[in-house]
């Protein structure tokens, strides 16, 4: 298999350009769904979601809630439209239009025509079931008149009997309120609520309280869930012949988040069901779950024009210390794992210095900034690896022609360095070479000035290119046995002319006479019986007028190219 990008690659530039390219194309700042006024779903989106998303936001201007239900009800629209009514946070102000304080007489009427109806058939229905036995005298006459909207009610199926029930069970004594309202079908739908008067004075201001204190009272409904909208979506089904089957599904969508409270909800399928609430999600499920919403949260941003490789390598980052890490300074200076010097590669430089100077922090130089700023290397491409190799297994791969004979074969010396000198071909080793025997300097710009010189083995000296020049190797019987010897020649110039004087001598003291020992020559070569002598020959010049001066101490010597025979001989002069 072939992998999609380099070991030792900068993944990370890349993931980082690749999103924040595309970033910079997302100018859409929210989005409405499906809906009219009210009923209309705010779901954020663009930039302003990845900025909540990278930034863990804890207050977020829109959250959302995907509610998935059991097969059992997601099926059936009217069962999911009953959750939904159920879901929706729904308070008295919600479904109230407007509130009145009004004083009534003491006798229980009033003098509202629209109310009078109705009071009447309600103390008809009191006084024949007996279901109120407070006296009027025990109330208030001051009167909180509450009119409803009608299609509020209706949408939220909510009843009045059920905002009476609601009421009295939220006060101290379900004897100490008298609620009395109006059928649902009636144009105006109308709630009268009386008071016990306990006698003190202020009672209209306690009233007034009271009024805000109902407004507030929840019906029914989630806390913090604003809206839910129902929506149909796609759904795929295996059968237990293994066939795929497409089906459709009831899902809610909601404004606002309670995750905890849906999720004890027994209509729900807790499996599935998500919030885009980052920091309520990694509070009840941990942070390997909140990895995944990051990740599912990222792709709703980027769609299809991002790798997803990148995404997921973004909320790897966010997560992977076992915390929740913002991508700011706020989270990535704070990462105990980035040197001083990386983190002030990236914001709060001198803050940063100035920490680790006091408190002597250290930088491991692993990241790819701090060696930047260093001027050095990072651990990066091909500078990232190290060549090891497994000796055990660099055994076990080589073959050994030994190893198919029964038993060990143990190699002897000669063996060994027969093998060897096959190889490495055979080195002969000289201990007298010394540094006198060669050459050194050579240039190509003198290169006549370094001509090798002859060529010499032992003490026989061969001419060539008109220099002469001694190596100490030994001469061996093979070399001197494919020698050619040839005569040696003599050049006098004027011979003839030349006039030869005698030698002078010098007398030693007697003493020195008397101590010297006359000594036998000494011959250096064994092999004298070898060695020819031929009469040397003469050649003259003719037509020369010069003559040449013999020096006394330069005799004549011939040119040899056979073998020297060196004597010493030590003479006595009177």
């Amino acid at each position: 298999m072939n992998a999609l990008i380099s070991p030792g690659e900068l993944v990370g530039i890349i993931g980082a350009q690749t999103l924040g390219e595309y970033s910079t194309q997302l100018t859409l700042n929210t989005h409405h769904a499906a809906g009219v006024g009210a009923g209309a779903l705010v779901i954020t989106q663009g930039m302003p979601r990845l900025k909540e998303i990278i930034n863990l936001t804890k207050n977020l201007k829109v959250t959302n809630m995907t509610i998935y239900l059991k097969p059992e009800i997601n099926q059936d629209k009217d069962k999911a439209k009953a959750v939904q009514a159920r879901f929706k946070y729904t308070q008295i102000k919600d479904v109230l239009d407007r509130v009145e304080i009004i004083y009534d007489n003491p006798e229980g009427n009033t003098d509202m025509d629209e109310d009078l109806e109705f009071m009447k058939s309600y103390k008809e229905f009191a006084d024949l079931f007996q279901v109120d036995n407070n006296s009027d005298e025990e109330y208030s006459p001051w009167i909180l008149r509450l009119l409803f909207n009608k299609e509020s009610l209706m949408n939220r199926k909510i009843s009045m009997q059920e905002i009476q029930e609601t009421i009295k069970m939220s006060a101290h004594d379900d004897s100490d309120i008298d609620c009395v309202y109006s059928d649902d079908s009636a144009n105006d739908v109308v709630m009268r609520i009386k008071i016990k008067n306990d006698g003190k004075v202020g009672f209209l201001e306690s009233i007034k309280d009271f009024e805000k204190q109902l407004a507030q009272l929840p019906l029914r409904g989630i806390s913090n869930i604003e809206e839910v909208s129902l929506k149909e979506g796609n759904i795929m089904r295996f059968d237990e012949d293994g066939s795929i089957r497409k089906s459709k599904e009831q899902v809610l969508e909601t404004q606002g988040t309670n995750l905890l409270d849906v999720l004890a909800d027994d209509d729900v399928d807790n499996t599935r069901t998500i919030t885009t609430d980052i920091l309520e999600f990694h509070e009840l499920f941990g942070i390997e779950a909140t990895r995944e919403l990051i990740y599912r949260e990222l792709c709703k941003v980027y769609k299809d024009n991002s790798n997803p490789r990148h995404m997921q390598m973004l909320s790897e980052i966010m997560t992977y210390r076992g915390r929740l890490m913002k991508i700011d300074r706020h989270g990535l200076n704070k990462n105990p794992e980035v040197g001083p010097i990386g983190k002030a590669s990236f914001e709060e430089v001198m803050n940063i210095f100035t920490k680790a100077a006091l408190f002597a922090e250290k930088d491991n130089m692993k990241g790819v900034s701090a060696n930047i700023l260093a001027g050095q290397f990072c651990k990066a491409g091909t500078n990232n690896f190290e060549i090891l190799i497994d000796e055990e297994k660099l055994v076990d791969m080589v073959k050994f022609e030994a190893s198919t004979v029964d038993g060990f074969i143990e190699p002897s010396e000669e063996e060994v360095n027969d093998t060897f000198n096959k190889t490495y071909g055979k080195k002969s080793t000289r201990d007298d070479v010394k540094d006198e025997d060669f050459e050194f300097g050579f240039g190509m710009e003198k290169e006549s000035e370094h001509v090798l010189s002859a060529t010499t083995l032992g003490d026989i000296s061969i001419k060539g290119n008109n220099k002469t020049s001694k190596s100490v190797l030994p001469a061996t019987q093979e070399d001197l046995d494919e020698l050619v010897m040839e005569e040696p020649e003599y050049v006098v110039k004027n011979i003839s002319e030349s006039t030869m004087e005698e030698p002078t001598y010098e007398a030693l003291p007697n003493k020195a006479v008397e101590n010297m020992v006359m000594e036998e020559p000494s011959y250096q070569n064994e092999s004298l019986d070898e060695v020819v002598l031929e009469t040397p020959k003469y050649d003259e010049e003719e037509g020369q007028e010069e003559q040449q001066q013999v020096d006394d101490s330069k005799p004549l010597k011939p040119v040899r190219k056979s073998k020297k025979i060196q004597t010493t001989t030590t003479r006595k002069k009177k």
